[in-house]
Order: C-alpha cells, then structure tokens, then sequence
C-alpha cells in the first residue's frame, strides 16, 4: 500500500511512499482521514473437505486400531461407504485433520446409518472436533434408538474457535461390544466462507512545537512512539507498532472490521525528557483510549486502506515547588533538609480544582510536590492547612500571591509556556507551639455527680483525644494513680475528650456509670457516654473543668425456668429456657429489652446491668404454646405487668447492687395441634381425564400417619392410598410431596378427593375444606381433619391452550461487565414460573458483538444452547474473548419470552508477567531500595505484590509482602515502590502480578541486593559552583567528566514513590549537593489531570574537582606559611588559571558557565 508523509508534507519533501491525492494537498490544509476500501465481496460456501469414500482408500484420514473398513454396498451415494462393526472397545477412531486456515462460519455435514435393532445399551460413535489436536467436542453420539436401518443426514455448525484454525480436525469413534454392532457412514463434507482479504492502517505522528493542534513548518515526526491497535470498544490490544524516523506508523495485515487506534502515553525515563501533552486529535473529537488521550476509531474493509491518522504531541509544563518548615517565621527555610512531606497542594485554573497532591516524604527531597502535563496558560497553586501549622510565606498577597478561597492561605499564580518548568513557587509553615490538655477521673461513691470527701482518683482508666467532630482518636492515655490525666504537645486545634466505657473483665468487677459530666452536659462520645469540647490555643495548658466521676452500677437478673409440674419451681438449674423476652421498666417507661441466654452453663439467664439507683419492674412475654406458672399471686413485689398480661417483679437497688432473685416459671403446653394437610396439585372445581398424579403438603412437628381416599357421589371409594400410610419425616410446609397417580379412563362424573393426617399425638389436621353438602361421609363432621375437593372427570375434556409465554428471565452473575478466567464459571440468571404451570426450560445464547436481529437475537452467535432445564449454564473452559450473552425462557406449549438484554463478560486465563528493571543484582545500599519494574497482562493488571526473603548465599527464604500495589486496569502497570528493608542484609526480591481476571502468575525475583544502613556516607559535597568543566568531560554538559583540574563529575540519581512507570537510574548513586529551587521533581507516585501513568524523576548532583579539592596545591597550603616562595607560586598559578578561564568563555561568546536549558531533576 502507498501512504503519505506528514514530514514530508510540512517540508515539502515529496518522498516515495506520498500518493498522487496527497500531492494536491496544500501546505497549510489539515490531513484528512481516508478509508479507501476495495468492492464489495460476494460471500460464497467453499467446500473445504468432502469424500464420498469412492476411492476405496483411506489415504486422507487416520485409522487408530483399524476396526473401520469400506464397503460397496448400500451406499447412501455412489457405490462405496465406510462400515465399522464387530467389537471395538478401544480407540476405535476415523481421524481427518483438517486445517480450516482463510475460511469461518463453517460446517460439517453428514450420512449415517446404524442396522435395525443392531444398538444395545451401551454401544455408540461419537462425532466430535478439536480446534487444539488434544480437547475432543462431542457433536453427536449414535446410539441405542436411532438402529432403524434408514440413512440419516447430519449438520452441524462449527464454533468461531474452529475458524481460521490450523489445528481442526474431526473424528468418528466407535464403541460397539457385539460382532453384530454395525454404523455406516457416508458423504463426510466440511463448508466454510472464505475469510475476506485484509486491509492496512497507517498514519503519523509528530511534534507540535506551537501546540496548536496543526502541523506547521518544522514540526518533525516523532520516532519510536508506540501506536496500539484496539478492538472497537478499546479494551483489547490486537496490535502494536513503533513510527519510523519521520513519525510514519503502518499496521499492515488487518483483517476487516472496527478498530480503535490510539498512541500510547509515554513516561520520562531521564532528567530532561518532557513530559508530553496531547494536541492533535483535539478534546471534542474522536474516541477516548484507556490511559486518557484519544485516538480514532476506523472501519477497515476488505483490502481496504486507511490512511491519514494524525497524532500531534507538545511538551508539557511542569509546576512545582516545595513545603518548607519555617520556625523563625520569616518566610525563608534555613536548609534544603528543612522540607514537610504529607500537606496537599492543590492546583486550580479557572476556579477548578484540576490536580491534588501530596508533598514527598523522600529522605533526598522532602517536601517536594509538582504537576506535569500541563497545557500553557495561567494557574493557581494553594496549600491545605494543617492542624498545628501557620503559614509564613508567602504571606503578601499580591497579583501573583492571591488569597486560595477554598484553603484560606496564599497561593501562588502562575503562568507557564510549552514545555516550561517552574519550580520556584515555595511555601513556608511554622509549626504552631504545641499545648497541652490535663484532667481528673475519681470514684463517686454515691453517685451523686460530684467529687466529694475520700472518694479517690480511679486508677489505670483509658481517655481518649478525638477530633472537634468525635469521630477520629487522636491519642490514648491513661490515669495515674491519682486519677490524673494528661495529654502533652497537642496541636493548637479543637477536641473532644472522652473515658472510654469498660466492661467487667472477671466474676466481681463493676459495672460503671458515668455520673459527672451530667447527661444534660457536654457532648456525646461514641459509645453513649458524655465528654468535653476543649479548644486548645498556641502553648495553652487546658486543665481546668475536665473532670469524669463513675460510680458502680447495679445489676438486675434471674432465669426463666420450665415447670412441668406448674408447681411454681423448678427441679434442676439445667431446666432453664432460652429465647424469652424479658422487659425492664421504670416509670412505666420500658429501658432495656433482654433474650434468656442459650448458654451450655446457664440455660436461661437474664441481666440488666448498669443500673442507677431506683425502683425497676421486670417483666416476662408469654410465649405461644407456654402458661406462666411464677410468680403467679401478684401482690407489692409482683405487679400484673399491663404490656404482657403476665406477672412480674419490683425490684429497688442501690449503688453497686446486684440481685440475681428474679425468676420466671412456665409449663409449656402439650401439643393439641395436627398436622398441616392441603391437597396442591389439584384445586376445587377442576376438570381432568387421563392419568393424573395426586401432590399435596402433610408437615407436623410430630409426624404420623396420612390418609389419601377418592370417592365418587355414593360414597364409594374408588381408588384408595397409604391407608394408612406412614410419613417418615416432617416435610417442609413449602414442600409438595407426590401423594398417588389417578387413572381416570372410563370414570366420568363427579369426585371428591379427601385427604386427613394425625400425628404422634393423636392430633388430627384442622378442616381445611367444608364437608360437601347432600353426600353421607363415614367421618362428616367438622371436627375431622381432612382436606375435601371436588373434581370432574370429562374424558372429553380438551384444557384451553396457552398462548402466553413465560416472563422474562433477569439476569444474576456474572455482572456486566465481568472480568473473570472460567474456573467455576457459572452464568447464572432466575428461575421464572409459567402462567399454566407449565414446565419452563432456558435457551442461552452469545456472541462476540452485540449486534442483534430483529427480535432480539444475536446477529452471529457463537453458541446457541440446548433447551435447559436449570436457570444456570456452564462457562468453565470457554476460550478468551469478550462475550456478550443473553437468554429467553419457553415453556412447553412453545411459548418463549424475549431475549435479555445482553451483558457482557470477558474470559481472560492468561496469568500477567512481571519483570523487575530495578534494583540490579549485586546491589548494595545504604538508605532506601527503589523497587520497579512493570507487570503486563494481555487484559488489564489487578495488582503487583513485591515480597522479599533473606538470601543465604544460595537460596532465598521465605518471602514476606513488602507492599501491594494497585495497577491502573490497563495491559501495561509501570509500577515503582521505596522500600527500607527493617535489618541490614542481604535479600532475594520478588514481584507477582494478578490481573482483573483473578488470574496469578509465577514470580519475577532479583537477588542478591544488599542493604546495609549502617554504611558511613561520604563527606558532604562543596556548594555548586558556576563552572562549566573542562579535562576529560570536555566542558560538556550532564556527560560525566574526570576528575582533572577543572573537571566535572557528574552523577545522576533516580527517585520513586508509588508510581507505576520504571524509573531507570542513569548513572551511579551519588550524593546530593545543597538544591536550588530550579531542581526538577521527584517522583510521588501519582499523575496529576487524570493520567493513569506513574510519575518519575532524576536529580543531577554535579561534584566540583580540581582547584578546590584533590589537587597537590591543597595537600600543600599547610606549609605556605613557611615558605613564602611557594606563597608567590601559588599567586602566579592562581592568575594563570584564571586568565585560562576567561578566555574559555570569551571565546565560547558566554559571560558565565553555561546553565541547563531546562532545570535538572
């Protein structure tokens, strides 16, 4: 195919590959995007594979053990077929392998014939394919029941995994056990579609140095960017490719359908990579891809060519700054080290929030934060204010310091230009001077809500410091041994102080009240007790008024007993009853409700605990099938209680009593019940002939015996059941159980069908039914337990059709939208009852897409189930794709509701890989290990799991987690974590990936890394000093010079918190000098402005050699005080280095070393 250069039409290079129609556009008229497809194709049936067996060999197929032979007669077509007879237990087999590689939607069709009554139990051939040359599918068996001695034609349409397949392949098995045994085949044909030609994408990206979403003159392509080719929903990776040296990018080879094409964001791996934003397509157009930017979704038809995708990219900008500690309040920070991780900053355009983010807590650039990606323009950056801290700077608000609404600080407001990096926007905090909170909890004896003469400090009492709102716990403490609390260096802020309840840990401890703070007083604390709203000032000491008093609560109880004998006690403490309901009440206000407990050791029992001092009542509910029996006289101590209708107790504590005097007494009932009986497969009135079966429901706590008897208007039994029959269990009151099958032939007229139980204590079944009028019953009356319908039997009788079809099923599980692998793949939807009772069964459908038919099919399924019978459809082993699916219910009239609504479900059982880029092996540090590497999935990844395990020189040990970090549901997570190993060691490291599917794979592992904190680090280097270098490095710049007179060493360090993007050290760990505010980010592991990517970062130190350091001159100043000789020498050699340095630069046409072009991470 031919496609154009952006290149070469922006600079007017005409190469080879740039068509006739391009060459007519101008040079400022944008690229349009062109599909040029070929004629439409006319789908044909290709026959594939077809034999007749008129060669009278079997030179295209397989025989295993060589039990099938051909015949020449009865052939279904022409003069021979194949036979296999006689015994072939084995693997008796006719294989065709068959390749269907260029054809789809294919079919196998063919003649079978098995001699009449020549099948038993037992003997078949199975037809079955293989779309793998191992997993066989079974098509169709002929057994025992098609032996009828008549040709038969058989067609089967293949599923999509058997298209395009170089492993397809089909068989006949035999399983036949007498001589006798004979199936004949005939006429094997495969059909398929050719599959249509491919066609190609290709298109261009470049560098929109003006981003202005246009090409313009000199804006070159971009080489090696990654361009990835989506299915049309942009989930799955078909394809990726790399653009070439002038930006072109072709994806050749594509087979005919939707596409989604979309350039990957890419991250800095180095100091002076940008950070790009997309420009071209613009925000208002095309398609969104996964990772945020957009891409263009395209039809390729047969041998179709699309051409003309543009993607333009502009180097970002990037704000930033750091948080600074400033306890002199003078607006300025005193050390680099001086910086405060953990506050948000936030950025803001236009009055919207755009990026959050948190200041880095990393040991080399604390308190650093930036935004990357950033378009051109004006933004505002603000600070949150923490608790405890206040703002120094800046602190004059200006046109370029506004007042942040939102925060209540100052803010800085900024604007930048394409690919700009400002880092000079500092905040400046002082740390408020902490104060303190202090208080007193003591015994109140007599409860009276204030601290009186010997009532002491109550000793080892949790408090605890909450936020303003109560919710948050700030700190514990606990009393002394006077009661005193307190809590030191508080925050200036708002609080809430609150006493924790406690609950008795042994047989005699207390049950506590709070009495001070009253309960009209203060603030509620979590648990129902009350605290104190305290606001503590700048160096304050709040301690005045905090004061908890607790007394000893009293406690009411008892047990509730049966009384068999109603003797009003009972016999053994084991005869106490579970599940009661006890009531508390005072001032006929009920307070607590209680269950008697079911324990093992005290059967029955019941408490109130923490009680006040005061009159209380007790009272019991009278459950159904139960009659009190104690208290039974009501008098002062025992009330009539007017809610339950039961006798009660009065009960007066004190302070710190419990009485435990409380009983409850009942006989329970005999049963007087009978069972529950209903006939349910019949009602009263109904018309039947035939056979008709007899369901009803018998469900007793004490099952018994159960009567079924037909009678027709003489009260003649006409048919008699289980008289008596037994039941053997109790069945479920929503159980129906198949009681007798009617033969109804030749008996019209008029029935009465009764059914009656009695259960193990003689109780019957109440009436369920009256007694027909007119008719004499031997058991007519209406204390009998029996169920009476009445039905008629019209052989005639023809029962109206149903034309409703049954309602629509509601889909289960899996949910829409479903990543998952098949194991225990169910896809469940409910069961759905017919309007006629009709038995219902399930059709189950999917597809690849969801486009449908008119009524709501798929327009090509991939599957289309057998009727069945369950609500519920086995997906373990389907292949991986993206399905849609859908099901109907029909019940057997033929009536079938419409389809579902589709879900979608994507089957992924392909575990993610994981490599680790960093640390190498053999790596030794003294302070924190940047972990990274990334995880890739052929889905999306769920997670990555780093462990480690202490490596003994020759294997690694047992590995523990080290963190678990979340992926970005993307095929590619780039992931990055700073790890401080808690001991110094030696260590194997290890990543694990598991994707949305669920799906765990093996283990990436790099060893030996070697932590050892107790490293003495090297002296700290000079302050920067503005010299361009010279010697080996050759005055260039970030290039590594030696360490000769007037040379530079330069040593690149990488940084990472979190991300997920591989941050690659480019150079050896060095030690960092005393940073300028010009100092390029480091990473805190997240993205601003929606990327999904991680954030990376390098910092540049540069280490000044020559006059200042390693040189003979200053091993030599200790003597120059000696010998003022070597005083002038050093003069003359100090102007001569001088005079050589200005010239450099002089001719060099700069006035000063020369400085980055952008700032340095």
């Amino acid at each position: 195919m031919f496609y154009f250069s952006r290149r070469a039409k922006a600079s007017g290079r005409v190469g080879a590959a740039l068509t006739i129609a391009a060459l007519t556009l101008s040079l400022a008229q944008p690229i349009m995007l062109l599909a040029l497809p070929s004629l439409a194709r006319a789908v044909t049936v290709e026959t594939i594979f077809e034999d007749g067996f008129e060669s009278g060999n079997f030179d295209a197929w397989t025989l295993v053990e060589n039990k099938w032979f051909i015949n020449t007669t009865n052939a279904h077509s022409g003069t021979k077929k194949v036979n296999v007879q006689g015994s072939t237990t084995g693997d008796n087999s006719l294989i065709k392998d068959q390749s269907t590689v260029g054809y789809e939607n294919l079919n196998l069709e063919y003649w079978y014939k098995a001699d009449a009554e020549s099948l038993e139990e037992g003997d078949q051939v199975i037809v079955e394919y293989t779309i793998n040359g191992t997993d066989w599918v079974e098509l169709l068996a002929i057994i025992d029941g098609v032996d009828d001695g008549e040709w038969h034609e058989d067609s089967h349409d293949l599923p999509v995994e058997a298209n395009n397949n170089s492993d397809f392949a089909i068989r006949f098995r035999a399983n036949l056990d007498a001589g006798n045994d004979t199936v004949r085949l005939d006429d094997v044909k495969l059909t398929g579609e050719a599959l249509p030609l491919p066609g190609s994408i290709a298109g261009f990206k470049y560098h929109d140095e003006d981003a202005n979403g246009e090409q313009g003159e000199g804006e070159d392509g971009l080489e090696d960017w990654e361009i990835a080719l989506y299915d049309e929903n942009g989930v799955n990776v078909m394809a990726t490719t790399s653009t070439d040296s002038d930006g072109n990018f072709e994806f050749a080879d594509v087979t005919p359908g939707n596409y989604r094409v979309c350039e990957v964001k890419t991250f800095p791996v180095g100091p002076h990579e940008p950070w790009w934003i997309q420009t071209e397509p613009a925000e208002d157009e095309e398609s969104e891809c996964f990772d945020g930017w957009r891409g263009y979704d395209i039809t390729v038809e047969e041998e179709g060519e699309v051409i003309g995708l543009v993607f333009g990219n502009a180097e970002g900008a990037v704000i930033g700054g750091w948080k600074y500690a400033d306890p002199d309040a003078d607006g300025e920070h005193e050390d680099e080290s001086d910086g405060v991780p953990g506050f948000t900053i936030n950025l803001y355009q236009n009055d919207e929030l755009l990026a959050t983010k948190q200041t880095l807590d990393h040991p080399e650039q604390p308190g650093q934060y930036y935004f990357e990606r950033l378009w051109p323009g004006e933004y505002l950056i603000c600070e949150e204010q923490q608790t405890g801290w206040t703002q120094t700077g800046p602190t004059t608000t200006d046109d370029a310091h506004p007042v942040c609404d939102n925060e209540g600080t100052i803010g800085h407001l900024v604007t930048v230009d394409i690919g700009e990096w400002n880092y000079e926007n500092l905040f400046h905090n002082r740390e408020l001077e902490p104060g303190s909170i202090a208080g007193l909890k003591y015994h109140d004896e007599d409860a009276n809500g204030e601290q009186g003469d010997g009532e002491d400090g109550l000793e080892d009492w949790e408090i605890a410091l909450y936020d303003e709102n109560g919710v948050n716990i700030i700190a514990t403490t606990t009393t002394d041994s006077d009661g005193e609390f307190a809590f030191d260096d508080v925050a200036p802020g708002n609080y809430r102080v609150c006493e924790p309840k406690t609950f008795p840990s042994g047989g005699n401890e207390p049950w506590w009240i709070q009495t001070e703070p009253a309960e009209n007083e203060q603030s509620a604390c979590f648990d129902g007790w009350r605290g104190y709203d305290v606001m503590v000032a700048e160096g304050e000491e709040v301690s005045e008024g905090i004061i908890f008093g607790n007394a000893e609560g009293a406690v009411i109880g008892g047990w509730k007993y049966a009384d068999p004998d109603a003797d009003g006690e009972h016999e053994d403490e084991s005869d106490g009853v579970p599940g009661f309901t006890i009531n508390l009440y005072q001032n006929d206000e009920l307070l607590a409700t209680k269950q008697t407990l079911d324990h093992p050791e005290q059967p029955g029992q019941y408490y109130f605990e923490r009680l006040w001092p005061g009159e209380y009542l007790i009272c019991e509910e009278q459950q159904s099938g139960w009659v009190q029996t104690g208290p039974t006289t009501t008098d002062a101590t025992h009330p009539l209680c007017d809610n339950e209708g039961t006798v009660g107790h009065l009960v007066t504590v004190v302070i710190g009593e419990w009485n435990y005097e409380n009983h409850f007494h009942n006989r329970e009932l005999p049963d007087v019940t009978g069972p529950r009986v209903e006939i349910t497969s019949l009602t009263d009135g109904d018309i039947i002939n035939g056979e008709v079966d007899i369901a009803g429901i018998i469900a007793d706590a004490n099952p018994g015996h159960y009567w079924l008897r037909i009678e027709d208007a003489t009260s003649t039994a006409v048919n008699f059941s289980g008289g008596p029959g037994t039941v053997a269990q109790l069945i479920s009151y929503d159980t129906e159980t198949h009681l007798f099958t009617w033969d109804t032939d030749s008996l019209d007229g008029e029935y009465w069908i009764k059914l009656e139980a009695r259960d193990s204590l003689g109780n019957k079944n109440p009436n369920l039914s009256p007694v027909p009028e007119g008719v004499a019953y031997p058991d007519a009356t209406t204390t009998d337990s029996v169920h009476w319908i009445k039905v008629i039997v019209d052989e005639d009788y023809v029962p109206p059709s149903d034309e409703t079809p049954p309602p629509l099923p509601i889909h289960l599980s899996p949910l829409d939208g479903t990543i998952r692998n098949t194991l225990g793949l169910i896809l469940d939807f409910t069961d759905v009852l017919d309007d006629m009772s009709n038995p219902v069964t399930y059709y189950y459908q999917s597809a690849h897409d969801g486009a449908t038919t008119t009524d709501n099919a798929f327009l090509t399924p991939i599957w289309n189930s057998a009727l069945l019978s369950i609500s519920e459809n086995d997906g373990v082993g389907s292949p991986e794709a993206k399905y849609w699916w859908h099901v109907r219910a029909c019940d057997t009239a033929g009536n079938c509701s419409l389809w579902t609504d589709a879900w979608t479900l994507t089957v992924d059982n392909t575990a993610p890989t994981t490599t680790i880029t960093s640390p190498n092996p053999d790596s030794t540090f003294d302070s924190s290990i940047l972990v990274e590497g990334y995880t890739n999935d052929n889905v999306g990844v769920g997670t990555t799991t780093l462990s480690s395990a202490i490596y003994d020189g020759e294997v690694c040990g047992t590995y523990a987690d080290i963190t678990v970090l979340t992926g970005v549901a993307s095929t590619t997570f780039n992931w990055s974590y700073d790890w401080t190993p808690a001991e110094d060691g030696t260590y194997c490291i290890k990543g694990a990936g598991t994707d949305l599917a669920g799906n765990e794979e093996g283990s990436a592992i790099i060893f030996p890394v070697t932590y050892k904190k107790s490293v003495t680090p090297p002296p700290a280097p000079p302050e920067e000093e503005d010299d361009d270098g010279g010697g080996s490095s050759g005055g260039c710049y970030n290039c590594g010079g030696g360490s000769s007179i007037g040379g530079s060493t330069t040593t690149e360090e990488t940084f990472g918190e979190g991300g997920d993007n591989p941050i690659l050290a480019l150079g050896a760990l060095g030690q960092l000098p005393p940073r300028n505010e010009a100092t390029g980010p480091i990473n805190d592991g997240e993205e601003n402005l929606g990327d999904d990517g991680d954030d990376t970062a390098t910092t540049t130190s540069t280490s000044t050699a020559g006059v200042v350091a390693g040189s003979p001159l200053v091993a030599a100043t200790g003597n120059l005080l000696l010998d003022w000789w070597w005083l002038i020498l050093l003069v003359i050699l100090a102007g001569i280095a001088g005079w050589w340095y200005w010239r450099k630069y002089k001719e060099e046409g700069t006035s000063s070393p020369r400085q980055p072009e952008q700032p340095m991470f």
